[in-house]
């Protein structure tokens, strides 16, 4: 049996959606095509006689910061040293670029191996989540309204920079286009896009004055369950979802390579997925 690592492509989507499903994850196709077309260069697939069967993922903001995500390898392959050569490929490609410091959010499970391969954990926060109405109904597919730029005001993205501690201004505009985006006159934001289990609350960068406003904009706008995933620093935003009804489901690891950035808690109410920071 041969085994190798080679670029993810846009036309792995379909394999990579098989390893989604079997992991239980949220993520839908739209959202392995937003990554690839963000860093082509920079995502991985494990291939076993041809087969894929693990991904890893990466996205730099500028050179200050990138991120790992959709590591995923078959139940089946587990523990044979697959997810050790795709995180050693992704990391070898961010080191070749300059890249200041690399983070990832871990689940417990793959946290031994982030340790291993030199990682050190910066906090532990929570999944939360808030049951909908609708029965388990499909996502549906969620327009901006107008050009991004229009969504997205230069306000908006300096807030979002001081609050995650990098520019990902260009992941924001990938994302205005699936989500459906409330904006306030400070600066503050959030989004809801569609998953493949549940609506997705974030990212929401957002002054204490407009968090709770803007959750409850995108709150009413879905009957599907949500999931959100809060810093633990953000005390205000963990007091907001308990409040509104969200529970924690789900412990992951905020874990960094390198000189961590220094993001603003107090305004980072929603993080933007485990897969992008």
């Amino acid at each position: 049996m041969s085994l190798s690592i080679e670029l993810f492509t846009e036309n792995d989507v379909p394999a990579a959606m098989r390893l989604v499903e079997q992991a239980g994850w949220n993520q839908l196709p739209a959202d392995w095509h937003r990554v690839v077309r963000l860093d082509p260069h920079g995502c991985f697939s494990a291939r076993l006689d041809g087969v894929v069967v693990g991904t890893v993922t990466t996205i730099c903001y500028k050179t200050d910061l990138a991120w790992i995500g959709m590591m995923l390898v078959d139940h089946r392959l587990r523990r044979r040293g697959i997810g050790r050569l795709l995180m050693e490929r992704a990391i070898a490609e961010l080191h070749s670029r300059s890249i200041r410091s690399i983070q990832l959010d871990a689940t417990p499970i793959g946290k031994t191996l982030y340790d291993q391969l030199g990682f050190r954990t910066e906090f532990a926060f929570h999944r939360w989540h808030r049951p909908g109405n609708t029965g388990g109904s499909s996502p549906v597919s969620y327009e901006s309204g107008s050009s991004t730029q229009d969504v997205l005001s230069d306000q908006h993205r300096t807030l979002d920079r001081v609050t995650f501690g990098a520019n990902r201004s260009e992941l924001l505009t990938r994302l205005a286009e699936s989500s459906q985006t409330v904006t306030c006159p400070d600066g503050s934001f959030g989004m809801r896009r569609p998953g493949r289990i549940a609506d997705y609350l974030g990212p929401i960068s957002a002054t204490e004055q407009s968090a709770a406003p803007i959750v409850s904009e995108l709150m009413a706008r879905t009957d599907r369950d949500l999931f959100w995933d809060i810093p633990s620093q953000n005390t205000d935003a963990v007091y907001l979802a308990t409040r509104h009804g969200f529970s924690p489901v789900r412990t992951l690891f905020r874990m960094t390579m390198g000189s961590a950035p220094k993001p603003h808690w107090a305004t980072m109410v929603a993080l933007a997925d485990p897969a992008l920071g």
